[in-house]
C-alpha cells in the first residue's frame, strides 16, 4: 500500500514430537503431535497452531493386527486461525480454516495366503550375463 510502511519481526517456533510406548499385554502406544508458534504473514498474523494423535496397536499373532487410532484430538487448536487489525488503512479480518475433524478408527488387518512360499530364485537375465562378459 503506497506510503505505509510495514515492519513486521518476530520468532516462529515448531516442533514434532513422536513417543512409542510398550505396554504390558503386547500392546503397543503411540503418542504424536506439533505445535506451531504464531507466525506473521504481511498484515496477517496466526494464532498458535497444534495438534495431537494417540494410536494404540496389538499383534495378534496369527490372527492379525488390531489397531485403535484417536486423531485431531485438539480440534480447536488444529484449526488455523489468523488476523489481521490496520484501522489505518481500513483491514479488518479473521480467519479460521478447519484441517479435520476428530476422527476414531478402528482396524483389524489379516494377512492369509500361504507364507511358506519359496522364496524367489536368484536367475540371471541376458543383460546380467552381457554385463559378466564385458568385465570379464
Amino acid at each position: 500500500i503506497k506510503g505505509i510502511r510495514a515492519n513486521e519481526a518476530g520468532f516462529t517456533f515448531r516442533g514434532n514430537t513422536t513417543h512409542t510406548f510398550n505396554l504390558p499385554a503386547g500392546v503397543n502406544l503411540e503418542i504424536n503431535g506439533f505445535f506451531m508458534s504464531p507466525v506473521s504473514f504481511g498484515l496477517v498474523r496466526s494464532k498458535p497452531l497444534g495438534d495431537l494423535n494417540i494410536g494404540l496397536q496389538k499383534n495378534l499373532n496369527k490372527w492379525g493386527n488390531l489397531r485403535l487410532n484417536f486423531a485431531n484430538l485438539l480440534q480447536e487448536q488444529a484449526n488455523w486461525r489468523s488476523e489481521a487489525d490496520q484501522p489505518d488503512i481500513n483491514l479488518r479480518y479473521r480467519g479460521k480454516f478447519g484441517f479435520a475433524e476428530r476422527r476414531v478408527r478402528l482396524t483389524y488387518t489379516y494377512n492369509f495366503g500361504n507364507n511358506k512360499v519359496k522364496a524367489a530364485r536368484n536367475r540371471q537375465t541376458g543383460s546380467a550375463d552381457e554385463q559378466g562378459r564385458i568385465e570379464n
